[in-house]
């Protein structure tokens, strides 16, 4: 039996806040609004093709277009599909396949479904962050307009209002994202030449570059200090900060670990592709990892995360950040840890950078040359983890509450 949907009330729609994560707000027969992490809301509708295939059409961004908007909308959608015809194929006012929404629906669809990690298309997260953030600066300015006709001075005249608003590094990517939607606009025949490709790099003010907050080596006391001492820490917060200092990974790697990621056995850590940026990775197990590992288990309740969040999930990826920064008062993120421990191993123990890299999963080299490392230096990343391991746990011993 099919699922009662409550279809939405204006309340709702204008009262909805953005969330970490992009979320949905069903009303019923296909059509639901979209919660944009930046603040943007955007009205869409999931149907089946005619072809028992299952598609989504995007309408806009409310309050541009109202909820009595997006209802007829819907009900005109689920007419055509009534006749057979499917809304993305069955248009019929003149022009419609050089409309802009019309173009940027059928690139992204192509483009989701290329390439990423696996060779079965982006990481779905991705995919919508780059549509959302079309929808919200660039479809307003030319929803309706003949892709053939858009210029590249009302592009820059676009962007330049993110410009404005300050978010440079957000107006790179979305410049980059329109440029792909032009690119296969000139591949596919519709325009001879790309209008965002001549826009210089001149023409915008570059994004500073940026780091994270990290603390300096001599500053390893404070922090160890800090998190044996700083009351309102949890038990297991403490634990993942530690994990994630004496690992060197990055703070997603961290907090999500499933327990059949682990060979104690072994003592390795294998993160596999779907988890890392660009490559597996494997974490050799010093004795420290290996004490945080077994101070965890003896609080896990479930046995699937080693650091066990709410509901079943694992903990939250932004726990290192808010306890060191909010609790422990530190001028440091999660990442910031990745920095002190390379930091440290360069100025104190005198590590190669080469090595270090293979710690942070940094490299860059061609499939022959990760097979090779993979083996020929796990003996040298587990000597510098028990190195760093062991001076970490000697603060934290002198530190510790007896």
């Amino acid at each position: 039996m099919p699922k009662i949907v409550t279809p939405l009330t204006l309340g709702q729609v204008k009262s909805a806040r953005p969330k970490d994560k992009i979320y949905k707000l069903s009303d019923g027969g296909g059509l639901s609004l979209w919660v944009l992490p930046s603040g943007g809301k955007s009205w869409r509708m999931t149907y089946i093709r005619p072809d028992k295939k299952t598609d989504t059409l995007v309408l806009g961004l409310y309050p541009e277009f109202s909820l009595a908007d997006a209802r007829q909308w819907r009900d005109e959608i689920r007419a055509k599909l009534a006749r057979g015809i499917d809304p993305k194929a069955g248009i019929a006012d003149f022009g419609a396949k050089y409309r802009f929404e019309n173009r940027l629906a059928e690139w992204y669809e192509r483009w989701k479904l290329d390439g990423g990690k696996l060779g079965d298309g982006k990481n779905e997260k991705y995919a919508t962050q780059v549509l959302a953030a079309l929808e919200l600066n660039v479809l307003p300015e030319f929803r309706g307009r003949d892709v053939r006709q858009i210029t590249t001075a009302e592009i820059v005249a676009c962007l330049r209002k993110m410009e404005e608003r300050g978010v440079l590094e957000y107006l790179k990517r979305v410049k980059s994202s329109l440029g792909l939607m032009f690119d296969y606009l000139v591949a596919d025949g519709t325009i001879a030449a790309n209008p965002v490709r001549i826009i210089g790099r001149q023409v915008f003010k570059k994004p500073r570059e940026r780091h994270f907050d990290a603390l300096t080596p001599n500053q390893l006391p404070l922090l160890i200090e800090r998190l044996e001492n700083t009351k309102g820490v949890s038990e297991r917060a403490r634990l993942l900060i530690y994990w994630q200092l004496l690992s060197m990974v990055r703070p997603n790697e961290a907090a999500e670990v499933p327990l059949s990621e682990i060979d104690l056995e072994q003592k390795i850590w294998e993160i596999p592709l779907t988890r890392m940026k660009t490559r597996p990775h494997i974490v050799p197990l010093s004795s420290a990892l290996v004490q945080i590992y077994h101070e965890a288990m003896a609080m896990n309740a479930r046995g699937v995360y080693l650091f066990e969040g709410l509901g079943g999930k694992p903990m939250n990826v932004e726990t290192a950040r808010i306890n060191l920064r909010q609790k422990m008062k530190l001028p440091t993120t999660g990442h910031g840890l990745r920095t002190l421990a390379t930091t440290y191993l360069r100025e104190v123990h005198k590590i190669p950078k080469d090595i270090r890299d293979l710690l942070l999963s940094h490299h860059e080299e061609s499939k022959t040359d990760r097979a090779y490392d993979r083996a020929e230096f796990l003996d040298e990343r587990r000597e510098v983890l028990e190195l760093w391991g062991r001076d970490v746990m000697a603060l934290r011993e002198k530190y510790r509450k007896k």
